[in-house]
This record gives structure tokens, C-alpha cells and sequence, in this order.
């Protein structure tokens, strides 16, 4: 889903469009998309999915409180149709799910390529502790977890709202 949602952003403007992990996408530093994904698990088993997508497109006014949210509007400094960027939407979705249905590998990689500060330097927030540190993201297991790799070149793996980005 989020491959999908940044390839579309991506479509729209001359600058590639990241996810920012677990499930957000960022248009030149800026949040512009955000997903929301429910599982239902029995056993080891995958059920369903419910997907939700939040895309700003022509808004332009955001609260003081969300300093980096962004819309396509903003970077482009146009409006644009919604039904063109829905359009767009649902048919760079559908090309992932069927990548994702041919070669599931194949969509791990593709995640990395797109990953929002893959392998470069900057800082994060240790969650429960609060304590700030250097890191640079390397990678992610199989279970989801982010890998990022310390100055001192360990390497540690934190669960969603375990690491907030600085």
C-alpha cells in the first residue's frame, strides 16, 4: 500500500515521493500521505485487511501542531482534480498488489529503495526513554521491525512507537 500510494504521489511531481516506515509518505521532507492498515490474524494465517489511505491533495492550511504535513498542492502550487489523482491512485495500487502477488521479494527491495532515510545519517528518539541518538537505518525484518545501525556500528530493531524520527 504504501509503495503504491508513494508511486502515485511520485507521479505527480519531478521529485520521488519516500515512505517513511511503517506507513507514511513524504514529498520532499514533508508528510503528504498517511495509511492506515487492520489485520485480522487466525492461527499464523492472514484473514483480511482493511486499508485506510489519507492523501492531501489541495489542502493548504495545516494546524501549527502538524509542522510537517504537506499536500501535492503545496509542492506543486496548483490545484489538482481528485479524480485524476484517485485515478492515478488505485492503478499504481493495483500494480503493486499484483508485483506483490508475483514476487514478494521483490516488493521488500522496492520498500528499501523508496525508505525514507535509508542509509544515511540522522537522529532519533529512543520512544520509552526519550533518549536521542545517531543512527542510520539499514534495513527491516522479516517480522517488520526497523533495523538501524548505531555509531558505534551496532545494530538495534525497534517495533512501531519504539523510535520517533527527529
Amino acid at each position: 500500500m504504501a509503495l503504491g500510494v508513494a508511486d502515485a504521489v511520485s507521479d505527480f511531481s519531478t521529485e520521488a515521493a519516500r515512505v517513511k516506515w511503517p506507513n507514511d509518505v513524504y514529498l520532499a521532507n514533508r508528510k503528504v500521505a498517511g495509511i492506515l492498515i487492520q489485520n485480522g490474524i487466525s492461527g499464523a494465517r492472514l484473514q483480511w485487511s482493511v486499508v485506510g489511505i489519507g492523501l492531501n491533495v489541495n489542502e493548504v492550511d495545516f494546524p501549527a501542531e502538524l509542522p510537517l504535513a504537506g499536500s501535492l498542492c503545496q509542492h506543486l502550487g496548483v490545484s489538482l482534480e481528485r479524480a485524476a489523482v484517485q485515478a492515478v491512485l488505485f492503478q499504481r495500487l493495483e500494480q503493486r498488489y499484483l508485483q506483490l502477488k508475483a514476487n514478494p521479494e521483490g516488493i521488500r527491495q522496492a520498500y528499501l529503495e523508496k525508505l525514507y532515510r535509508y542509509q544515511s545519517w540522522h537522529p532519533y528518539q529512543r520512544t520509552a526513554t526519550g533518549a536521542i541518538f545517531q543512527g542510520q537505518i539499514i534495513g527491516l525484518q522479516t517480522s517488520g521491525e526497523l533495523g538501524i545501525q548505531m555509531v558505534d556500528g551496532t545494530v538495534e530493531y525497534f517495533d512501531l512507537k519504539e523510535v520517533a524520527f527527529l
